[in-house]
């Protein structure tokens, strides 16, 4: 089977990658959650897709899935000015 170059190497629903690519952390929304609001983090609205919230003048959205991969709850940590949760 040859992959094309230019398209992504196929992942599998487990959130495992092909051999050589490494595992992809996933953490719970809900933790995710209530660190933010631990931190100071309000809850502006919610959306049919995502939440927002808000630290002081920084806002961020936050998808609505039971499960968020590292990096993206990584990328709202930091957009709120918050450590990460892990």
């Amino acid at each position: 089977m040859s992959v094309h170059p230019r398209l992504p190497a196929p992942r599998s629903w487990w959130g495992v990658s092909q051999p050589g690519f490494g595992i992809e952390r996933k953490m719970k929304r809900n933790q995710l959650v209530k660190h933010l609001k631990k931190h100071g983090a309000v809850l502006i609205r919610e959306g049919s897709r995502h939440s927002i919230f808000q630290k002081g003048n920084r806002k961020t959205q936050i998808p609505r899935h039971n499960e968020i991969v590292d990096e993206l709850a990584r990328k709202i940590c930091k957009d709120l000015d918050l450590p990460f949760v892990r």
